[in-house]
């Protein structure tokens, strides 16, 4: 799995942008940025034996949108992604945020 087929699918499915969009730009909700977080690397004999590399995804809706997020849930189970989910109000924005944690 690679960042840019997790974008490409996750496009298809709403306006998505790796860390944020540019000021003044985001398009209308629903949309979704995503970003690396920390790794979780497997070392083994003093070297990364295998890659972890982690992503959290946020989906940013006006109100609680069960269809939204089973429409990106969907796109995950489709690239056979093993995902947790948390979820916020952003007080500042007036918006609702799903962030997906998952390893790419």
């Amino acid at each position: 799995m690679t960042l840019d087929t997790l974008y490409t699918t996750l496009s298809s499915v709403y306006p998505t942008a790796y860390w944020s969009y540019p000021e003044g730009k985001a398009p209308a909700m629903p949309y979704m940025v995503y970003f690396e977080t920390p790794s979780d690397n497997f070392g083994a004999d003093n070297k990364v034996y295998h890659k972890r590399n982690n992503v959290a995804i946020e989906l940013l809706t006006k109100t609680k949108d069960q269809t939204a997020e089973s429409a990106v849930e969907n796109a995950l189970d489709g690239l056979e992604l093993f995902w947790n989910k948390e979820e916020t109000h952003l007080d500042d924005e007036d918006a609702y945020e799903v962030i997906y944690h998952v390893e790419v």
